[in-house]
């Protein structure tokens, strides 16, 4: 049998020394060649000269390859010392060598790779000469053309012709011609010779062989080919008098008519004449060019504004000639340089950058050539954004209050049809917000609906069409919607009873969008459920209260709540109704008709009714019945009883003393307590067999007669008749004895006994109801007792934390009987000198041989000893036992005295004291301390902390938040659990700033001057102390001032009036709160209010800079302080004769200056803005109130009075006018005159704000004169 192995590296060699390998020659590139051995072939040699296996192949790849891959498998002994190298001229390649040397991966190889590989296979630290085996790589290039034929060749007939074809490539590419598809070696035409160089030469052409000729070159990386047509020609009569060719027509005048004409009929034409006399030719050589024509026109576009409009004109041509185009809009010519907007470009497409609406029109491509000329038209137009609307007005809906009606006009469109409108509103000065999303298109007014009552609305309107969304209108002035009842009731009602004649209501404010106005306060009414009785109200006057607490109700009975928001229009809407039960009371009356009975010894029986149902106050939970001795009136038993709801109750209170007298009663109670007590009832529990009587002794003990003594039992149980004494030789029953004595009888002789004989003896009570419980003892007659022997032996066993079982041999028993078992121990400390202490004690037990001894101490080492004791003494000790240790146990005691204080703001500072080493129940090193801290309200989850340090006595537990009480516990743990919690204590971190600002800040401006700031607390989890008061901060808008703040004092006051503000200013405001250590964080963002509009300041620089004799030119500023929006402005002139004429009045910032020339006139208090003036002018000698009054629109500045009095003085005054009146007016003096000197004394009146700031005497100063106003 034979087995298949490979010629791998481990077996190759031996394979070849039993087996012949195949010869390398005959391998196949990229197989692995395979060896048989023998199954009994032998075993490797320690070493073998390394032999190349499978050698490396020659190989060829194309330029461009990602790879090569060459391979070389060696075989030798040991093969952990076989190196494979590669080499290229002499030199050892280091890189793309895998696979232990085998394989040589050449990336991306070029030519410069191209040459001879080595590989060499040797034994490091061997002699031997390597093997060796090499492999040529080669690198293949794909054919290229050196020379091509043109795409077409005409020659004549008869004529050669050589066709050109040469390519290079590695190898060199073999090259081979095929005519019409058909190789020319098929053809076997003798024309048809291939040259040296490649190319085709065909000799003598003749028509047959016009065709398609192609040229294939091809080598091992490829193959390429190319082509040319041939077309041969010849001369043909084309028109005679007896042929006639279709297109070509003999003229009677000898010419030559050709219809159509194509391209191909260019060339020579030969025009013969013959007749008898002769023949003449004449030569004419016909061009045919391609009809120019528009073959891409313009088509009607529409481009949106500011983008670009391409209209495309390209037109096809003869080669052989030139083509120009020319641009017309609405039949002008279009000349590209006259501006940089116009493009043509070299294909004819024109370029519109910018467009705009004077671009649209009809555009026209013209193309003119010597091929002929073609036009083509097309439609441009130009859309644009829509224009925002104009006149929007916002009015109140007086048919519905929580809508607004709109209107407006209808913008131009851009030139694309507004496809809808869009509706945006601000609410309280909120950002802007799409209400109506999708308006007609033809509407021009709309009522916006579902707003929410009082509170302010801005309006805005913009178009949308094609191109997208235009530019808003203008805003609307802000509309107060009217107050109105709340619309929905608070919510999330809870009712919870707190005592049983309370409930306390808790909600929450109905949602912000339902108040309609400012919340004042609540209504709560309430009833009893189910019962039609009126309704009780309670106000609660503050909106910020959630809570009431309803009194003085009916105990333990169900109430209807409900709850309402009010405002300044009134009551809103109530809250559905919650139930809820005041809580439950203890019951007020006893049960009735109570009946006790003794049914024995130890058992009463009870028989009672329920108390009156009203009386319970509650739900029923059962009754008690109650047992208490005459003598001891503390020692109450008590029973409780589930209810019965069917009939009469009964009940047993069980295991009663016997025969003792009891006083009984019984209760109702609740869940709240106990009810009272039905009126005590005496009895006394029947007789029943007397127990064992106490104290059994003996004395006088003799050989034939012994005295037995004893007690009076202590449990009678009854009235003791009299006693029964017996006795017998022990085990043997036969000669047992008896007496009966009387009641009064604690001792007896016993006579008549034989000596040295134990006797077992018996002393029982006797009551009506028969004998007690037997006390009996053995003794020896003529014997007397003697102390016990120790007991000896003692083993432990089944020891556990607290316990361990101590076995061991009784000792002598004094002959009697054994009464008790004492064990003591030594705890903890061992050692000769050391505390016994008594550990554990059995009674009643005489044969006792093995006991538990209970409570002892986990992890404490113990040696035990043992006493007995009979009815003469206690034994001796005996020997101590062998030293044992309890097991582990978690600790019984949490560390004591815990208190806690406050640490830090997050943190708290616990103290204790540790645990005694006693208390440990376990390996010191396992004793450790565990820290719980939580919240107290609201419950929230607990901290644990470790201290791993058994004797540390305090630890800081850190990470709270700040003003927060907690309350803390701490265990004490070992290796096996953790020990009981301490009782919790109580602390409570610092102060701090609070950590969030007030919520729900929200402005409304009351006034031109006052804004009426609100606000909500500070989550009470952010607040980190008492909060003492607010701050506000607040500043104009769009001014550069200073910020101001305003501080409220307390924390229930939770508004604010700021006063003194400037009129119709947007001011920014902000809230902050603060405890005794410092502020808070400002609320954020920060809210705006502008406040309310006003009647306007004067305007300002004013100005007559032209003043003639019958006219005056009066110039103006805005008023800097507008207070609103102003809709008028006036100006006012009197006239002063024979006062000089001001050459100029002016009003800036806050002085007035009135120039005449040399002379200047300064006045104090000026400010505003204005839209809309009036001036007003009279001669300062007539009446008052006769002025001439003129109103110009928002944007003039200037005014010309005509038609004045020479000479004359004039009193102008301007004001302005808001939507709350006529502002203060500015006056000026101006004299009609062109004279340029004043007078020396001149008397100036000026009046600002209609009244009279004083008058101005002129004093001569050099090159000026200048009058100041105080």
């Amino acid at each position: 049998m034979l087995e298949v192995q490979t010629c791998s590296e481990l077996q190759g060699d031996i394979c070849s020394s039993a087996w012949d390998v195949a010869s390398p020659s005959l391998a196949v590139p990229g197989v692995h060649q395979v060896c048989l051995c023998p199954a009994g072939a032998p075993s490797a040699p320690d070493s073998a000269a390394p032999a190349v296996v499978i050698r490396p192949h020659n190989t060829s790849v194309v330029s461009g390859s990602s790879q090569a891959t060459l391979e070389c498998v060696a075989s030798a002994r040991p093969l952990e010392k076989l190196s494979v190298t590669w080499k290229r001229n002499g030199i050892k390649i280091t890189s793309g060598i895998s696979s232990f040397g085998r394989r040589l991966t050449i990336t991306n190889p070029t030519s410069a790779d191209v040459g001879m590989y080595f590989c060499e296979a040797k034994l490091r630290e061997s002699t031997e000469e390597p093997a060796r085996a090499k492999a040529f790589l080669s690198i293949l290039e794909p054919p290229y053309f050196t020379a091509e034929p043109p795409n077409v060749i005409l020659a004549e007939v008869e004529k050669d012709v050589d066709i050109l074809c040469q390519a290079m490539g590695v190898p060199i590419p073999t090259l081979v011609w095929y005519k019409d598809s058909v190789p020319l070696s098929r053809l076997e035409n003798p024309r048809y010779k291939v040259l040296l160089s490649g190319g085709l030469r065909i000799h003598a052409l003749r028509p047959q062989d016009a065709g398609i000729f192609q040229c294939f070159a091809s080598n091992q990386a490829g193959e390429i080919h190319t082509y040319t047509y041939l077309d041969v020609t010849r001369e043909q009569i084309l028109a005679s008098g007896s042929v006639q060719i279709p297109r070509f027509i003999l003229l009677e005048s000898g010419g030559l008519q050709i219809t159509p004409v194509f391209l191909q009929d260019a060339g020579n034409y030969t025009c013969c004449a013959a007749n008898s006399e002769g023949a003449l030719n004449a030569f004419v050589m016909l061009t045919v060019w391609n009809r120019t024509a528009i073959v891409h026109p313009p088509e009607d576009s529409t481009v949106i504004k500011g983008t670009t409009a391409t209209l495309r004109c390209q037109a096809t041509h003869d080669p052989r000639i030139s083509i120009r185009y020319l641009w017309k809009k609405d039949s002008a010519v279009i000349n590209p340089s006259s501006s940089s907007r116009i493009t043509v470009e070299k294909d004819g497409t024109l370029l519109i950058s910018q467009t705009w609406s004077g671009d649209i029109g009809d555009y026209t491509c013209e193309v003119i050539s010597s091929g002929g000329n073609d036009s083509r038209t097309a439609r441009l137009e130009v859309i644009e954004l829509p224009h925002s609307p104009q006149n929007l007005v916002a009015t109140l809906n007086s048919s519905y209050s929580r809508s607004v009606m709109l209107s407006w006009v209808r913008p131009f469109d851009g030139n694309s049809p507004v496809l809808y409108y869009v509706v945006e509103l601000s609410e309280n000065n909120s950002p802007w917000k799409v209400h109506l999303s999708n308006l007609d298109p033809k509407m021009t007014g709309v009522t916006v609906s579902g707003l929410t009552p009082a509170r302010t609305y801005q309006f805005r309107v913009c178009a949308v069409n094609q191109v997208g969304k235009g530019q808003y209108s203008t805003e609307t002035s802000r509309l107060m919607l009217p107050e109105e009842p709340p619309s929905a009731p608070p919510k999330n009602i809870v009712a919870s009873g707190r005592t049983n004649q309370s409930i306390m209501v808790q909600w929450q404010p109905p949602p912000e969008s339902e108040h309609n106005g400012v919340l004042h306060g609540y209504i709560l009414r309430y009833r009893l459920a189910g019962l039609p009785g009126e309704y009780q109200y309670k106000n609660i006057t503050s909106a910020e209260i959630n809570y009431c607490l309803v009194k003085d109700l009916i105990i333990w009975t169900q109430y209807e709540i409900q709850v309402a928001s009010y405002n300044g229009a009134g009551l809103g809407a109530f809250s559905r109704p919650v139930t809820e039960y005041t809580l439950q009371g203890v019951p007020t009356a006893p049960p009735q008709n109570v009946q006790v009975e003794a049914v024995n010894s130890t058992t009463i029986q009870f028989l009672w009714n329920p108390p009156p149902q009203q009386f319970i106050n509650g739900i029923n939970q059962g009754y008690k019945l109650l047992a208490w001795p005459v003598d001891a009136p503390e020692s109450v038993t008590v029973v409780a009883i589930a209810p019965d709801f069917h009939g009469v109750h009964s009940g047993c209170i069980t295991n009663l003393k016997k025969f003792t007298t009891y006083y009984t009663s019984v209760l109702c109670f609740t869940t709240p307590g106990d009810g009272p007590r039905s009126p005590p009832q005496l009895l006394c529990t029947l007789e029943d067999k007397p127990g064992a009587v106490g104290h059994l002794s003996f004395t006088e003990i003799l050989d034939t007669s012994l005295k037995v003594s004893w007690q009076e039992p202590v449990e009678k149980n009854g009235i003791i008749t009299g006693y029964q004494i017996s006795w017998e030789v022990y085990g043997r029953n036969e000669s047992r004895l008896a007496r009966s004595l009387s009641n009064n009888t604690l001792e007896f002789k016993i006579t008549g006994l034989s000596s040295l004989t134990t006797y077992t003896i018996e002393v029982a009570a006797v009551t009506a109801q028969g004998s007690g419980t037997v006390t009996s003892s053995t003794i020896s007659s003529g014997v007397p007792p003697e102390l016990p022997g120790a007991p000896t032996n003692l083993v432990i066993s089944n020891i556990s934390p607290r316990s361990a079982t101590l076995q061991f041999r009784p000792g002598y028993d004094g002959k009697t009987s054994i009464s008790k078992w004492i064990v003591e121990g030594q705890v903890g400390v061992l050692g000769d000198e050391e505390e016994w202490v008594t550990l554990h004690e059995v009674e009643n037990e005489p044969d006792a041989q093995m006991l538990e001894v209970p409570n002892l101490i986990p992890y404490t080492h113990y040696r035990f000893r043992m006493r007995q004791v009979n009815m003469v003494g206690s034994s001796p000790l005996s020997q101590p036992s062998r030293v044992i240790q309890t097991l582990q146990a978690p600790p019984d005691v949490a560390p004591g005295s815990v208190t806690v204080r406050t640490a830090s703001e997050t943190s708290l500072w616990l103290r204790w004291v540790p645990l005694p080493d006693t208390q440990y129940n376990g390996n010191p090193e396992s004793v450790g301390y565990r820290v719980r801290v939580w919240r107290g309200e609201p419950p929230a989850p607990a901290l644990l902390k470790v201290v791993a340090d058994r004797l540390a006595r305090e630890c800081t537990v850190e990470e709270l938040q700040e003003w927060t009480e907690y309350e803390l516990q701490i265990q004490a743990f070992n290796a096996i659990g953790a020990g009981p919690w301490s009782e919790p204590v109580r602390g409570r971190t610092r102060e701090s700033v609070p950590s969030a600002p007030p919520e729900n800040v929200s402005a409304e401006a009351v006034s031109s001057t006052q804004i009426l700031l609100t606000w909500a607390a500070v989550p009470e989890s952010e607040q980190n102390g008492l909060i003492l008061g607010y701050k506000i901060l607040y500043k104009a808008k769009d001014l550069d001032s200073e910020p101001k703040s305003q501080t409220v004092r307390g924390n229930h006051s939770q508004s604010v009036l700021l006063s003194g503000l400037r009129k119709f200013v947007l001011y920014e405001l902000q809230v902050l709160a603060f405890t005794r250590i410092g502020d808070g964080v400002p609320s954020s963002p920060a809210v705006t209010e502008r406040t309310k509009d006003d009647a306007p300041g004067p305007p300002v620089r004013m100005v007559f800079p032209e003043v003639r004799l019958t006219s005056v030119r009066i110039v103006w500023q805005p008023p800097e302080e507008p207070n609103g929006i102003i809709l008028e402005c006036t100006t006012q002139v009197a006239s002063i004769p024979g006062t000089a004429e001001p050459q100029a009045f002016s009003v800036s910032g806050s002085v007035a200056i009135v120039a005449y020339s040399q002379w200047e006139i300064n006045v104090t208090g000026f400010s505003l803005i204005a839209i809309g003036y009036q001036v007003a002018y009279r001669l300062a000698s007539s009446s008052p109130n006769k002025f001439t009054t003129v109103e110009v629109g928002s944007t003039v500045r200037q005014f010309t009075a005509t038609d004045l009095s020479p000479e004359s003085a004039y009193i102008f005054r301007t004001s302005a006018k808001t939507r709350q009146g006529w502002g203060e007016p500015l006056e000026a003096t101006v004299i009609t005159t062109e004279k340029r000197e004043p007078k020396e004394d001149m008397l100036v009146n000026l009046l600002v704000e209609e009244k009279s700031v004083g008058f101005l005497h002129i004093g001569h100063v050099p090159l000026q004169r200048v009058y100041l106003v105080s």
